[in-house]
């Protein structure tokens, strides 16, 4: 059983996407529009948030080298523009399924401020963290034993 985006949802993605790239410099607020819709069609759309990062990590940067002013513009780099570019040649054609199915497997982890723990298979491992790590926050480690 899978999720698809209707064909009117599509086709508006499709439309932004291919109006984005016919701008040379969009403004901020524009690419956060299209970045919305993107974000927003993920729960269909399974390799989705692989082709909206770099735009929305550059979105964020310009965003912060123009003090927040929405209304100034950007220039996608060509990596954004490629990922725009499979959007259009995609969306159409996508769609994500509800379940994975059972895993085949399962490793354990957890971490705390001194160190991390991994069990796979029967089999444990661990260590403490390096002096440069341990002053992160945990949710950081967390993802760190992970």
């Amino acid at each position: 059983m899978t999720v698809t985006l209707s064909h009117a949802k599509a086709e508006n993605i499709k439309h932004v996407c291919k109006d984005l790239l016919t701008q040379t410099q969009p403004t901020i607020r524009e690419v956060a529009v299209v970045i919305g819709k993107l974000l927003a069609s993920c729960p269909g759309v399974a390799m989705g948030p692989l082709f909206y990062r770099q735009l929305e990590n550059e979105k964020t940067a310009a965003f912060k080298l123009h003090h927040g002013n929405f209304d100034e513009s950007m220039v996608p780099s060509p990596t954004a523009v490629l990922d725009l570019q499979w959007w259009v040649e995609n969306i159409e054609n996508v769609s994500k399924p509800i379940s994975q199915g059972h895993p085949s497997c399962t490793l354990y982890t957890d971490a705390s401020l001194q160190g991390w723990g991994a069990v796979f298979q029967g089999q444990s491992s661990g260590g403490r963290w390096a002096p440069d790590e341990a002053h992160q926050h945990i949710n950081c480690l967390e993802l760190k034993a992970a």
